[in-house]
């Protein structure tokens, strides 16, 4: 606040009276966190003069002629906002504003969940580890014992700031002697109801999942809940030896749910299968048993049968890479990945051409306009990729006005790139990807390997990306950034989990696996596992 004392005279037949006139110009609020290509009012009051006008300025962004402070799309330093008296341009107030990416909050663990000491790195599937509808947010989580196993269900009605305690969304019991475990969660909401949800798992051979369908082989399980997660009721999709890549699943319209199912066996099945159903699962609820050792439930519509329609074994076909692994410490977040906007759902992977020696790897999308039904033949989002490129991670997302991109990992040597290709017709043509500038380690102008790319937009269009830097230790990073501009220009990469410092002490360490998911505010917010649980970050200040 700037004040001013201004002497008045006054007359009127009383005796003379010096009298102080206060003028002031007062600015709220005074300091503020301003997240980059984002908006924040500030407001002004004038005193001591008929006009109480003011005019606004800031150095870095703009400020309208009401107070409302819009921010840049980078961050290049903090800023200042004025307001300047119209009656006195020499007297004026300033607001500080310190702009970022984004603030990331503390970590808040989910009660139950587990962390990376307890899981498997081989596990797969992280950005549909959690699934949000409005406010209501779901997490699934697998969880081990001696002589069963588990696929654990949380929910938040409040966008992930609390948690009620979790379900069991799959009771699975063991055999004798199996060695069995439970891996590839999934978990979807559906479009039109957000009590009604959908979870898919691979589970080993030998459990009762296997027992269900009278095939004691490997399963790929979708269990379903219609009560917000208290109940759910379990059906195997298929039960097959090669049940051995991490399916994903999708709502892409009420009481619809879509199933893809990877096998990785294109010479003696296909080669991915896709499951749609628009009563809530129910239409698997019947299949056939194939043979002695593989089943396969209702509903599977065969929509990516040998992947660009050419026969399983011809030479030009194209072999999906389901494993979605990289040398970069092993993860897999398992291409392919699903992704919808409510009426097209596409699906993203990584794949060669079957039996030809030398050739790439590239990154693929396809789309389905009848729920699943049939697909639009591949469209490659990277042609230029040269010979000996390892690629992994590809995962998609749908935004705002028909505009859709797809992340991907270009691995060199020991050095992890995240490559990003948008689309502006809802995912029928891409531009070139583009190469996604990630953070660098302290001390080295070289960016750390990265993995576990998740993409989310917001309500604003905004572009935000996470993904993990692995510096070869226990003191993984979990990075932030966004794009206002589609993915042309970055904000810049923040660190979510704790200052370097705490992360080299190993206090907030270990961290892996993040995923993005939207919440009613303009910014989303962030889970990634640590050493002890499952951990929600908010990102807006």
């Amino acid at each position: 606040m700037k004040t001013r004392l201004i002497a008045a005279l006054l007359l009127a037949g009383c005796p003379s009276t010096d009298h102080a006139v206060e003028q002031t110009i007062t600015i709220t609020p005074q300091t503020s966190n301003v997240m980059t290509c984002s908006s924040a009012q500030f407001t002004a009051a004038v005193t001591g003069f008929d006009d109480l006008q003011v005019s606004w300025s800031a150095n870095h962004g703009s400020v309208d002629a009401g107070g409302l402070y819009t921010s840049p799309m980078t961050v290049a330093a903090d800023a200042t906002v004025t307001a300047t008296s119209m009656a006195d341009p020499q007297l004026s107030a300033t607001a500080q504003v310190t702009l970022a990416t984004a603030f990331p909050s503390a970590a808040q663990p989910i009660g139950g969940s587990p962390g990376t000491d307890t899981i498997s790195g081989a596990v797969g599937i992280y950005q549909h580890e959690i699934a949000a509808k409005g406010d209501r947010v779901y997490t699934v989580w697998p969880e081990y014992g001696t002589t069963s196993l588990a696929v654990k269900v949380a929910r938040s009605d409040d966008g992930g700031a609390t948690w009620k305690p979790s379900a069991t969304a799959m009771p699975i019991t063991l055999d004798a002697n199996s060695q069995a475990t439970v891996e590839c969660q999934a978990i979807a909401v559906d479009a039109g109801n957000p009590d009604v949800i959908y979870v898919t798992s691979r589970v080993g051979a030998g459990t009762s999942m296997g027992a269900l369908v009278g095939v004691p082989e490997a399963t790929l399980v979708l269990a379903v809940s219609s009560d917000g997660g208290a109940t759910f009721t379990q059906t195997v999709l298929r039960a097959t030896p090669d049940a051995g890549y991490c399916a994903d699943v999708i709502s892409p319209a009420a009481n619809t749910v879509i199933v893809e199912d990877p096998t990785g066996e294109c010479d003696v099945d296909k080669d991915m299968w896709v499951f749609s159903d628009t009563n809530r699962g129910a239409g698997f609820a019947t299949g056939t048993v194939v043979s002695q050792n593989e089943y396969e439930a209702n509903g599977a519509t065969h929509g990516l049968d040998s992947a660009d329609g050419r026969a399983c074994m011809d030479p030009a076909k194209l072999a999906i890479e389901q494993d979605g692994t990289t040398d970069l410490g092993g993860e897999a977040s398992e291409s392919p990945r699903l992704f919808t906007n409510g009426s097209r759902v596409c699906i993203t992977y990584i794949a060669v051409q079957n039996g030809l020696a030398g050739t790439p790897e590239h990154t693929y999308e396809q789309c389905s306009d009848d729920l699943g039904k049939t697909f639009s033949l591949p469209v490659t989002l990277d042609p230029a990729t040269p010979n000996g490129a390892v690629h992994s991670h590809s995962v998609g997302a749908f935004g705002p006005n028909n505009a859709a991109a797809v992340a991907f990992v270009h691995q060199i040597g020991q050095q992890g790139f995240i490559f990003l290709a948008t689309s502006s017709d809802g995912g029928v043509t891409f531009g070139a990807p583009a190469q996604v500038p990630t953070y660098s380690l302290p001390g080295t102008s070289t960016p750390g390997p990265a993995l576990n790319p998740t993409l989310s937009y917001d309500a604003a269009g905004v572009l935000w990306i996470a993904y993990r830097i692995d510096d070869g230790a226990v003191s993984d990073r979990i990075v932030v950034d966004k794009s206002c501009d589609g993915g042309q220009t970055w904000s810049g990469s923040v660190l979510v989990n704790g200052t370097e410092q705490q992360i080299i002490d190993a206090t907030f360490a270990n961290m892996k696996w993040p995923a993005l998911f939207p919440t009613t505010g303009k910014a989303p917010r962030l889970v990634a596992t640590g050493t002890g649980a499952t951990n929600v970050f908010e990102l807006a200040p």
